[in-house]
């Protein structure tokens, strides 16, 4: 991420995106080996701000009322005075440096409050997390003996548009273009969305901008797609030898067809 900073011919926004926990040896089957561990110390926060700040104060950096937004994947691995007060610190210190505050916002999850309760400016969706309504759910054994993953029909998921959905709380829309983490969790509860098509996934995109543009502030106008390269997840935009640019064109029209 520092080299994007030294590249300043890089006019691409961009913004942070906190996996704050720890690093598991967890893709070959379901071993929780942790090989790099994850805590807060004492002090944490003032290390945070220091690293945050030259990304906060790049230009390219995504603001929302000149708060730099960060987002935090899993505020519950600190308790909620603790992820509070952390966060206070840093706000503060974003202040001191000429800034409006910070805009916080968490991944949506269902061991995670609403962001009254967190000090949060509010959630992003990141799917397939929170998906529990995707249909035709069939169990199928894969190549591997013991091997076994869950099959979601997307086709269905999409056409009965069941990702709409009335909402009271600030929310940041998510999607996919593909899903499939068997190659990583064939052992350990891997899922697979299929089904899903390029004219699907402009569907899905289409309406995700439309209720964003709907419900969001012109300054928080943004749908998150997972993922740009999660080869390990089958989550990827980039192109590859099989699709193409297919993806990124699917992308492209969809944002196009919405701002005639």
């Amino acid at each position: 991420m520092y080299n994007w900073l030294n590249h300043k011919d890089l006019d691409r926004h961009f913004c942070l995106f906190w996996a704050n926990e720890p690093w598991s040896k967890n893709w070959d089957g379901g071993d929780l080996q942790v090989i790099m561990p994850w805590e807060v110390r004492p002090n944490d926060e003032e290390l945070f701000l220091n690293d945050f700040l030259p990304f906060a104060q790049d230009d390219r950096y995504i603001k929302i009322d000149n708060k730099p937004l960060l987002i935090v994947y899993k505020p519950w691995k600190m308790s909620r005075e603790r992820f509070i007060a952390y966060f206070d610190y840093v706000r503060t210190g974003l202040i001191q440096h000429g800034f409006n505050g910070l805009y916080l916002m968490g991944v949506e999850n269902k061991l995670c409050d609403h962001e009254n309760d967190w000090s949060l400016d509010g959630f992003i969706e990141f799917p397939p997390s929170n998906m529990y309504s995707a249909a035709d759910v069939e169990d199928i054994p894969i190549a591997a003996k013991g091997a076994c993953a869950t099959i979601f029909s997307m086709e269905r998921y999409i056409r009965e548009k069941q990702y709409l959905f009335d909402c009271n709380y600030k929310l940041f829309r998510g999607l996919f273009a593909t899903w499939d983490n068997s190659a990583r969790k064939a052992f350990s509860d891997g899922a697979i969305y299929g089904g899903i098509t390029y004219e699907l996934y402009q569907v899905w995109l289409k309406d995700l901008i439309q209720y964003t543009q709907q419900h969001n502030t012109p300054q928080e106008q943004y749908v998150f797609i997972n993922a740009w390269n999660e080869w390990a997840e089958g989550a990827h935009l980039e192109p590859d030898c099989r699709y193409g640019y297919k993806w990124l064109q699917a992308t492209k029209d969809a944002l196009e067809s919405m701002n005639k």
